[in-house]
């Protein structure tokens, strides 16, 4: 729905979103009724003492303020609650009730420093301990409702909407302007994100401005969309089933209908199919522990008795595991992972920055293949590698400019190349046992999610040199890739193995 106008400002809420932070308010605000009540109640109000009197005088009129904010904020919610989705005028009210609650903001705070001024002042001396810590914690109580109404605030301003209701929104300085209100947002959002690449959130947030710019919706719409896209598929889902005659649909796998003349798998390709379970195993694995203890019965219990602080860890295993933490939990849980398989590990890095994703290499005795394992998105860094969504040209020899890829995950996959070239990771693996054989292994990626993304590109990139790469892509994102190659991925997306 559009934006609410007020002030002659367009903002990043909908007038019907406006009921849970009215609640929110509400709930504080009642709390703060009851200390004050309870405190007024208790004390023995003395008018010939300066801080009884100023206490009484406080807690009175700091509670008809609260009184009046709880009734603004119950007729914001009545407001917000009629008419339909789009049907604004029904709801054009509440600019009004807000008009008032900014009146009150004002006093609020201008109540909440007097209390502040008086705590500073008589606290130490005040007789009745029971009702000054009332007190206090009323004046906390009303400073962090006060710090929720600003971010609440932060949060819904729109740099742009001045521009936008004057009608001038495509003018370049507005336009800018607008840039930099959503990279000042995406920077708090990520603030903890300590990375020398934080430079990049610069080309995410004007992806997402980019997005938001011509349209006249709030975030919250986008949130609402996708959940009702979600109730529409299951619901078009529902009914295909139900006209089976016409459809000939029985059931869905996870999206995929199954027919009565759908084609099941030969025993040709269950050969296949048995490899990419094997290397789902793989994919996996890079997530370390948190995924393993999350997919595993007792899983905290099992790796447990095999961690090992840094200093207790063989000498050998510093060679081959890098930033991992203090007490080895990820690759512990590597190791428990593909414990079933006959795998020798040579590198695994737990690296993680903006584009620079946490892979292993190991070699897989099994199928006799070189393994690169790429991880999926597990942190903020990969969150902000998932967002540089714009299109890159893929650097290959043969390069062609409408050949264009997910930057994000290009640059991870660059990062990726330029470790196994630089360490020589492919070259150890295939010098690693010649009596194995293992020199005459191919190469193999694999990953899931960000990790597929990541290793759909790397393969490509790494086609040229070993022209026998095969490449297991787990769920991959969507709009990765845009061109077309002369060698077959195998991307398994929206698949149940049964």
């Amino acid at each position: 729905m559009p934006g609410l106008v007020v002030y002659k400002r367009r903002w990043l809420v909908g007038s019907d979103d406006l009921i849970l932070p009215a609640i929110v308010l509400i709930t504080f605000q009642v709390f703060c009724i009851i200390l004050l009540t309870v405190a007024l109640s208790i004390h023995n109000h003395d008018t010939s003492q300066t801080d009884s009197l100023l206490l009484f005088y406080f807690g009175i009129s700091y509670t008809v303020i609260l009184l009046a904010s709880i009734i603004t904020e119950l007729g914001i919610c009545g407001v917000s609650l009629r008419g339909t989705i789009l049907d604004i005028e029904a709801r054009a009210r509440v600019r009004y009730y807000l008009y008032v609650k900014t009146l009150l903001i004002i006093i609020d705070t201008t109540w909440l420093i007097l209390g502040v001024v008086w705590l500073a002042v008589y606290h130490p001396t005040f007789a009745n301990t029971t009702v000054k810590e009332l007190v206090l914690s009323t004046v906390i109580c009303g400073w962090v409702l006060f710090i929720i109404t600003m971010l609440m605030i932060y949060f819904t301003y729109d740099g742009y909407g001045r521009s936008w209701v004057n009608g001038n929104w495509r003018e370049a300085h507005y336009e800018r302007k607008y840039h930099k209100s959503w990279e000042q947002r995406c920077r708090f959002w990520f603030c903890c994100v300590a990375s020398p690449k934080r430079n990049q959130i610069t080309d995410i947030s004007r992806i997402i401005s980019d997005f938001f710019m011509e349209l006249d919706v709030v975030p919250s719409d986008i949130a609402a969309g996708f959940l009702l896209l979600r109730n529409f598929q299951k619901l078009e889902r529902e009914e295909a089933i139900r006209h089976n005659p016409e459809t000939g649909i029985t059931k869905f796998l996870s999206g995929v209908p199954v027919r009565d003349t759908t084609l099941y798998i030969t025993p040709n390709d269950a050969s296949l199919l048995e490899k990419a379970v094997h290397y789902m195993h793989f994919a996996n694995g890079a997530y370390g522990w948190p995924v393993y203890v999350v997919g595993n019965q007792c899983g905290l219990a099992k790796i447990m008795p095999a961690i090992c602080c840094c200093c207790c860890r063989p000498q050998d295993s510093s060679d081959i595991i890098f930033d991992d933490n203090f007490c080895g939990c990820n690759y512990t849980a590597l190791q428990k992972t593909l414990k079933l398989m006959d795998v020798d590990i040579i590198y695994v890095t737990y690296h993680c920055d903006i584009g620079e994703t946490p892979f292993f290499v190991a070699i897989d005795y099994n199928y006799k293949k070189i393994v690169i394992s790429i991880r999926g998105t597990l942190s903020m860094e990969d969150i902000l590698t998932d967002l540089n969504g714009e299109n890159e040209v893929l650097p290959l020899n043969e390069s062609r400019e409408d050949w264009l890829c997910h930057r994000g995950m290009l640059h991870a996959a660059l990062y990726i190349k330029e470790k196994l070239a630089d360490q020589k990771l492919i070259e150890k693996a295939l010098e690693r046992d010649p009596s194995r054989q293992t020199d005459t292994y191919d190469l193999v990626v694999v990953g899931h999610s960000l990790g597929a993304g990541t290793a759909s590109i790397l393969g490509i990139l790494l086609k040229e040199t070993y022209p026998s790469l095969e490449c297991f892509c787990f769920s991959p994102p969507g709009g990765l890739l845009r061109c077309g190659f002369l060698f077959q991925l195998l991307i398994l997306s929206n698949l149940n193995f049964v």
